[in-house]
């Protein structure tokens, strides 16, 4: 699990995934064919497959995850902050981040409750109400500690609890992870693994990488809605927790192709089927190339906030299930 540590615990905001995708890079050469980045960021690794007749298959995820840019700062020394990519406002409340590349320690905080008036309080508290408390004592201080334009990102340890794993950027680290651990083993067929950069800003590496590479086949491997909780009828439940990995049929992006949807469930022990047909991933750019395309995510709780809660056991499925498809001789 170190491996998957160092992955959710790094920073590497949309836009700021450069850390992330050269640590890839020194991890996967040794084991790959070729392996380069382009100027967007994009990390391209290629292997050559052992069959004769061996197709071509993309398998991509993305680097970037969600998190903060600072915008000003206050004359008494807080940092003012906009969101990178969706996240709920909501769950930014009285959160550890840390800025910039000195990893400095910050808190998000809004005036206390005692002091707002009562149309304040009924308000819903939005990043603009917010700040970041680094502890300076004016602006001069702060600008010392940090820049405008700097990434802040979520400070949260990765653990397990009980049967099942915690920490942040599981979207789309896991999937990072996973294509590492494939990319070890050699495959009938010849592969690119693709770490794409600013999908939570519109999917913009995928579909840079996607014009780039000519593939037979391609599957976004992600992390998705899991709503396998208290309040949520059964019959919107996006995914559950511990069932496996979920097969995307259509999303807000991508209708699936249905033979390689196909051939993903012939290789699997054990999958569910993504029963929500919002959002989207990089499938979303990718098939508009011209290329077969599907999608498999790991189901996650509690996804784009400061915490995300996953099991083991999904992402050792969704490796096996890939594992195999990447020998698939007909697509």
């Amino acid at each position: 699990m170190e491996l998957l540590k160092w992955l959710s615990e790094s920073a590497g905001a949309s836009g700021d995934e450069n850390k992330i995708s050269d640590f890839i890079a020194g991890e996967v050469t040794r084991y790959c064919d070729k392996v380069f980045k382009d100027n967007m960021g994009n990390l391209y690794c290629f292997k050559q497959g052992t069959a004769e007749n061996a197709k071509t298959i993309m398998l991509a995820a993305h680097t970037d995850e969600v998190g903060l840019i600072i915008s000003s700062v206050t004359d008494d020394g807080f940092l003012k902050f906009r969101t990178v990519g969706g996240i709920d406002e909501s769950v930014l409340l009285a959160k550890r981040v840390r800025i910039g590349e000195n990893k400095m320690l910050g808190v998000t905080g809004v005036k206390a409750v005692h002091l707002s008036t009562t149309e304040e309080r009924e308000k819903k508290i939005s990043c603009a109400d917010m700040y970041i408390d680094i502890g300076a004592t004016n602006k001069q201080e702060a600008l010392k500690l940090v820049k405008i334009g700097d990434y802040a990102t979520f400070d949260t340890e990765f653990e397990k609890i009980g049967s099942l794993l915690k920490g942040k950027a599981f979207d789309d680290r896991l999937g990072c992870f996973i294509l590492i651990n494939l990319l070890k083993k050699a495959h009938k067929n010849s592969v690119w693994y693709c770490f794409t950069v600013q999908e939570e800003l519109g999917l913009r590496g995928a579909a840079v990488v996607s014009r780039r590479i000519k593939a037979d086949a391609a599957v976004a491997v992600e992390c998705t809605t899991c709503l396998d909780l208290p309040g949520v009828d059964k019959d919107k439940t996006s995914t559950v927790v511990g069932l496996g990995p979920a097969l995307t049929i259509v999303d807000g992006a991508t209708y699936t192709n249905t033979l390689i949807r196909t051939k993903l469930k012939e290789a699997a022990d054990k999958f569910q089927y993504k029963n929500l047909a919002a959002g989207g991933n990089d499938a979303g750019a990718i098939h508009l190339n011209n290329i077969k395309t599907a999608a498999v995510s790991i189901p996650a709780r509690y996804i784009h906030s400061p915490v995300c809660v996953v099991d083991e056991a999904d992402v050792e499925e969704c490796i096996k299930m890939l594992d195999k498809f990447l020998d698939t001789e007909e697509f």
